[in-house]
């Protein structure tokens, strides 16, 4: 498949795939993918502005790839992505922006002081919110994988921060919060942020 055709297919939002399905269909070979919005009212406001202004496509969130060596496009889009079995920049964002945050000093003496998580009863209500509004579309093939830079600078969707060139300031501005309150032991102002962060995100 070539680039123009690989673009329609990731794009497609009629012919994507439910979570369900994804789990099912979804090989282990490395390959490109798309995670698409069923219906953008679902997402807070301030991304439904960057996906209407700003992206290409509204539908589209994000633009991903699985690599041969990180076990492929199952073990990045459906065990890391979806379900955030390990880490997972995706799933931190969505759970971001939805105003989930980590527990209060998580990452307190921890090496990496970014990759926070959230706890296991919102990681739960995280994954039902995908299985609910979420959409997947990908095209396999190692070719594929070289096409992820040049669709996110082309489609510019609100949750890639990485080759975008316009990045989502409500996107990074709410993993900040999350890191902030991840790396601080739990006080009284961890718990405004906690607080903050959910009633910027409105409800779920």
């Amino acid at each position: 498949m070539d680039y123009i055709r690989a673009y329609a297919a990731l794009t497609d939002l009629v012919a994507a795939i439910d979570f369900k399905k994804a789990q099912e269909l979804v090989p282990k070979c490395p390959g490109i993918y798309a995670i698409l919005v069923q219906h953008l009212d679902a997402l807070p406001k301030e991304i439904q502005q960057h996906q209407k202004n700003i992206a290409a496509l509204e539908n589209v969130l994000y633009i991903g790839v699985g690599k041969a060596k990180g076990g492929g496009l199952f073990q990045r889009l459906i065990k890391q992505d979806l379900l955030h079995k390990g880490h997972s920049t995706f799933f931190r964002s969505l759970g971001a922006v939805l105003g989930y945050t980590p527990p209060p000093g998580s990452l307190t003496g921890k090496k990496n002081q970014w990759n926070y998580k959230f706890s296991e009863e919102d990681k739960t209500e995280i994954v039902g919110w995908i299985s609910k509004h979420l959409r997947i579309n990908y095209v396999a093939g190692k070719k594929a994988v070289s096409w992820e830079k040049s669709l996110i600078k082309c489609l510019k969707p609100a949750l890639n921060l990485q080759s975008n060139p316009k990045r989502c300031k409500f996107v990074k501005d709410k993993r900040r919060t999350c890191r902030e309150i991840a790396v601080q032991k739990p006080d009284e102002h961890t718990q405004v942020l906690r607080l903050e962060s959910r009633q910027d995100s409105g409800s779920r």
